[in-house]
């Protein structure tokens, strides 16, 4: 539409040029992605030991190891359609990669109803299991565990 109106905001927004701020979130995206593959890693060489110590077969373990690498999919997805949605001129050839500007809006709708999926049955999972079980996933310990070794 060659006459639609813009304000300032998506105006300075549109004409601004892909700078060092982009770079360094685009980089610490890519830093994540990086530390979560490292993290799987680490979960596939302690799948064992909890598996013995749980008293579980070690098939038990694969929704988990599934779900984390639908997680990984799921933030790489967004974070490349939304570099597509960002810029799409420049970015043109990745867009031709998901199909076309019209599917990559699709793609990233299907990132984001991943992630809002994701969130309440979390935030449930923190209200049924307790706030002291949520802060030992953010700090790594737990204060008082229920297990002695």
């Amino acid at each position: 539409m060659s006459g639609e109106v813009r304000s300032a905001v998506e105006e300075a927004l549109e004409n601004q040029p892909f700078g060092a701020l982009q770079l360094r979130v685009v980089l610490l995206c890519a830093l994540v992605q990086a530390f979560d593959g490292f993290d799987l890693g680490t979960i596939g060489m302690a799948a064992p030991t909890l598996a013995k110590a749980w008293g579980v077969p070690p098939p038990a373990f694969t929704a988990a190891f599934v779900m984390s690498s639908v997680g990984i999919l799921f933030g790489a997805l967004a974070l490349l359609t939304g570099i597509v949605l960002y810029k799409p001129v420049q970015f043109s050839w990745l867009a031709f990669l998901f199909g076309g500007f019209h599917l990559t809006r699709v793609w990233h709708f299907v990132a984001m109803c991943g992630f809002l999926a994701f969130i309440p049955g979390h935030l449930i999972m923190v209200v049924l299991h307790g706030w002291a079980n949520f802060y030992s996933m953010l700090s790594g310990w737990k204060r008082e565990p229920e297990y002695q070794e």
